[in-house]
């Protein structure tokens, strides 16, 4: 699944574990599984999109400038784009209605990967009242986010 997302295993296999669980009605589950903090995790298959509680934001802490995803699925797309680990903190939203579980103190400034849409709009006028911000999103104009680019855009 993460491969057909352009997602290579030298950056699936860094982050990211297969998970199986069962849901609500019994059913044995397995997806591609994004640990949060809280040991939670995001999950995500050909056929679905959901997550195992509790759920809230997964921080991979490294400086004092903080690189922010809405979904795991976007941060793999920028280390694929940018050919490499991140060098910022990254914080991944896991949900924009997470915002509120970032301790935007910690870090100097936040360079924002939302998405394209008036949801990441929104996110963005919040973030930018609390720290110094860049917009990022103009790297992936004309794509809701940047796996989105990443799929459809000609690199070469």
């Amino acid at each position: 699944y993460l491969e057909e997302r352009q997602i290579p295993s030298w950056v699936y296999e860094e982050y990211c574990a297969q998970v199986n669980y069962t849901n609500k009605s019994g059913r044995e589950l397995y997806g591609i599984g994004f640990k949060n903090d809280r040991g939670g995790y995001e999950v995500r298959n050909r056929t679905h999109k959901s997550s195992i509680s509790p759920k809230t934001i997964t921080t991979i802490p490294s400086s004092k400038n903080v690189s922010v995803f809405e979904g795991f699925i976007d941060f793999l797309s920028a280390c694929v784009i940018y050919g490499r680990f991140p060098k910022n903190t990254v914080v991944v939203l896991n949900s924009t209605s997470n915002l509120a579980h970032v301790d935007w103190k910690l870090y100097d400034r936040a360079f924002l990967y939302l998405d394209n849409d008036k949801t990441g709009s929104h996110a963005t006028e919040i973030v930018s009242e609390l720290i110094e911000t860049k917009d990022m999103r103009s790297i992936y104009t004309g794509y809701n986010d940047l796996n989105e680019y990443l799929c459809n855009a000609s690199f070469f």
